[in-house]
C-alpha cells in the first residue's frame, strides 16, 4: 500500500477568524453549557445574549410573526373565504420551480379541504416564460374563474393583474420577490417585502402564512397546519433562501414533518431516493428532492410534480415519482453533455485563461443550461454565461461568483439583449444571434477591467480555531443544536492546526482518503473527499493544518468522531 498522496491544490484563500472578547464566550459557556468552540461560533455570528441564543437553538411556531402583519392579509382573508362560500371557482397560478409548486400544493390541498372549487395552473417555462403568463390570463377567462391567486410570482404582472382586474376576476397576489416601484393593481398584494417584519420567506413560506391567517378567521385548530411544513421546508431550502428566523423555524420542523410526512407523494419520493427512513437534512431537500421537482419543469411541464404533491393515492404516486425519477435522469445527462461540450468549446476557444466563460451552442436545452452553468461555476470559480441558439435568437443563462455583480455587469451590455433580467448571482436574457460573438467579447473585456486573478481565488472562511482534543463527540451534539444549516447559518468549518499525519493513507470508494491525525496523545480519524482537488502531499509523518467539519461516522463499525476535510495545508504554509 502506498504512504502517501499528493493532491493538486486549488488555492483556495482561508480566511481567518476576527477575534471576539473571551466575556462573551464565557457567558455563553456559563449559561448555555456549550463547548468554547460552539460559544466563540455563536458570538462570532452575532450571538451575544443568553436568551437569544436559547431562541435561536430552540425555535418555537409560537415565535413566528402574525400573519396579519402583512398589511392586505385582512383583506384577502376575507376575499377569499366569501369565495368559498359562494362557490366561485379559485385559480391557483404558481410558478415551475420547486418553491412554486410546492406552494401550488399547499393552497390546494388546503382549499380543498375547506370545500373550496378551485383549480391550479403553472406555465411552461419554455413557451410562456416566467410570470403571470397571457395564455394563463385566458386560461382564467375561459374557466370562468371569479378569484385568481398567484404563488410565488405575480409582484411584476401589472398589465395582466390589470386586465384580469378589469374584467371582474379578483387578483391575490401572493409572492416574495422584490416588488417594482409600480405595483400591480391587484385586490391583494401580499409580499413579505411589503411591510412584513421578516422579507426572506419563500413563495411557499408566504403561502403557509396565508393558510394560516384563514385558519385564525375561522377558528381552526392551526396544529393541523403543521403537518404542511415539510412543504414548506422543502420550498425554503430549494430556493435558497436565508436559513434564519421564521425560515429556521419552517425548516427545522419541517424536516422533523416530512420524516413522518402524511402527503403520500412526499412519501413515494424518499422511497424512490432512497431517503425513507433516513435522518433528513437540508442537503436532501436541496440536492435531491429538490432538483427532482425542478427537473419536471425544466424538461417538460411541471404539472406531474404538482399532482404527486396533491394526490391521495399511493399507486398513483409511485408511478408520477418512477416518472420523474426518469426524467431527472434525462436531466442530469443532459446537463452533463453541456458541461462536456462547454468544457471542449473553451479549449477551443483559449477561455481556460479568460476571467470569464462564455459558450453558445446550437441544441443546448435553455432549461436545462442555468444548471449547467452553475456547476463550471463551481468547478472554475468565475463567472459564466450559457446561450442556447435557437433559429435567429439566442436563449442565455448567467451565472456568477459573489465578486462580480451579474446583474450590473450585463446592464451595462443591455444594448445586445431584446430582454433580460436577474440579480446579483444570476440573470437570464435572450439575445439576437448576430451579435453573440461581439457580445461575448464585450462580457469578458468587461469582467477582465472589474476583476484580478487573486479575486478568483475561491474562498473558505474558518470559524473557529480549536484544539485537536477539542473535536469531541460534545462539538458533534452542541453543533446539532445550531443545525439546521444553509444560506445564513452556514455549516461551521474549523481549524486545527500542526497535527501529524500518522498511520498509513488509505484511499477508499471513488477518489476519497481516509488518515489519522495525532496531536499529543489525541488521535482522530479524517476523511478527505475528491482529495486530488486539494493541494497537499500527505505521507504518514507530515505535519498539516486541516479545515474540516467535524461528524460521527460509523465507517469501522463503531461510532468515531472525524474529521470530514474541506482543505489542507502544510503545516507553516504561509499561502492566505
Amino acid at each position: 500500500m502506498v504512504g502517501y498522496f499528493t493532491f493538486k491544490w486549488m488555492k483556495y484563500r482561508w480566511i481567518y477568524p476576527e477575534h471576539v472578547r473571551a466575556t462573551d464566550v464565557n457567558q455563553l459557556i456559563e449559561a448555555l453549557g456549550v463547548s468554547h468552540a460552539i460559544a466563540t461560533l455563536l458570538v462570532r455570528r452575532g450571538y451575544k445574549e443568553p436568551a437569544v441564543v436559547r431562541k435561536f437553538i430552540n425555535p418555537s411556531i409560537d415565535d413566528l410573526h402574525s400573519p396579519f402583519e402583512f398589511p392586505d392579509m385582512d383583506k384577502a382573508v376575507n376575499r377569499i373565504l366569501k369565495a368559498i362560500e359562494g362557490d366561485e371557482s379559485i385559480l391557483i397560478y404558481g410558478d415551475y420551480d420547486a418553491d412554486g409548486v410546492t406552494a401550488v400544493a399547499l393552497l390546494y390541498r388546503i382549499f380543498k379541504e375547506l370545500g373550496a372549487k378551485v383549480i391550479c395552473y403553472i406555465p411552461h417555462r419554455l413557451k410562456e416564460g416566467y410570470g403571470l403568463s397571457d395564455k394563463g390570463v385566458e386560461f382564467a377567462f375561459t374557466h370562468n374563474v371569479r378569484l385568481l391567486i398567484t404563488v410565488d410570482c405575480g409582484i411584476s404582472a401589472i398589465n395582466q393583474v390589470k386586465q384580469l382586474q378589469d374584467n371582474g376576476i379578483d387578483v391575490i397576489v401572493t409572492d416574495h420577490h422584490l416588488p417594482p416601484d409600480e405595483l400591480p393593481p391587484a385586490y391583494a398584494i401580499i409580499n413579505p417585502k411589503l411591510g412584513y417584519p421578516y422579507p426572506y420567506l419563500s413563495g411557499c413560506g408566504v403561502a403557509w402564512k396565508l393558510v394560516d391567517a384563514i385558519y385564525h378567521k375561522l377558528n381552526r385548530d392551526r396544529r393541523t397546519l403543521y403537518w404542511y411544513l415539510d412543504l414548506v421546508a422543502l420550498s425554503t431550502v430549494a430556493d435558497v433562501t436565508p436559513l434564519t428566523s421564521e425560515n429556521r423555524i419552517f425548516t427545522k420542523f419541517g424536516l422533523l414533518v416530512m420524516e413522518r410526512t402524511r402527503n403520500v407523494g412526499i412519501r413515494a419520493l424518499l422511497d424512490i431516493t432512497g431517503l425513507k427512513g433516513h435522518r433528513l437534512t437540508p442537503y436532501h431537500l436541496g440536492f435531491v428532492l429538490g432538483p427532482r421537482i425542478n427537473a419536471q419543469g425544466r424538461m417538460k411541464t411541471a404539472g406531474d410534480a404538482v399532482n404527486l404533491l396533491v394526490t391521495q393515492r399511493e399507486t398513483t404516486a409511485k408511478e408520477i415519482a418512477e416518472r420523474m425519477e426518469v426524467l431527472n435522469r434525462e436531466r442530469m445527462k443532459l446537463q452533463e453533455q453541456i458541461i462536456n461540450e462547454a468544457e471542449a468549446e473553451m479549449s477551443q476557444l483559449g477561455m481556460d485563461k479568460e476571467k470569464a466563460i462564455v459558450i453558445a451552442k446550437e441544441g443546448w436545452h435553455s432549461g436545462i443550461i442555468g444548471i449547467a452553468a452553475s456547476k463550471l461555476v463551481d468547478r472554475y470559480y468565475r463567472p459564466v454565461i450559457f446561450i442556447a441558439l435557437e433559429d435567429e435568437i439566442g436563449k442565455g443563462s448567467a451565472r456568477s461568483v459573489p465578486v462580480f455583480n451579474l446583474y450590473e455587469g450585463l446592464h451595462q451590455l443591455r444594448e445586445y439583449f431584446v430582454t433580460f433580467g436577474g440579480h446579483k448571482l444570476a440573470a437570464g436574457f435572450v439575445i439576437p444571434r448576430d451579435v453573440v460573438d461581439i457580445f461575448r467579447e464585450s462580457f469578458l473585456k468587461l469582467v477582465d477591467s472589474e476583476l484580478t486573478w487573486e479575486d478568483l481565488k475561491p474562498e473558505k472562511f474558518i470559524d473557529a480555531i480549536v484544539e485537536l482534543h477539542e473535536v469531541d463527540e460534545k462539538l458533534v451534539n452542541d453543533l446539532e443544536k445550531i443545525a439546521p444549516f444553509g444560506v445564513g447559518n452556514e455549516e461551521p468549518l474549523f481549524l486545527v492546526s500542526g497535527v501529524q499525519v500518522v498511520g498509513v493513507p488509505m484511499e477508499v470508494g471513488d477518489g476519497h482518503l481516509r488518515f489519522k491525525v495525532r496531536a499529543g496523545n489525541v488521535v482522530r480519524e479524517a476523511i478527505a473527499f475528491n482529495y486530488s482537488t486539494l493541494g497537499v502531499e500527505i505521507r504518514t509523518g507530515s505535519m498539516v493544518d486541516l479545515l474540516f467539519m467535524p461528524t460521527i461516522d460509523e465507517y469501522y463499525g463503531k461510532p468515531e468522531v472525524t474529521l470530514v476535510v474541506e482543505d489542507i495545508k502544510s503545516y507553516g504554509d504561509i499561502r492566505s
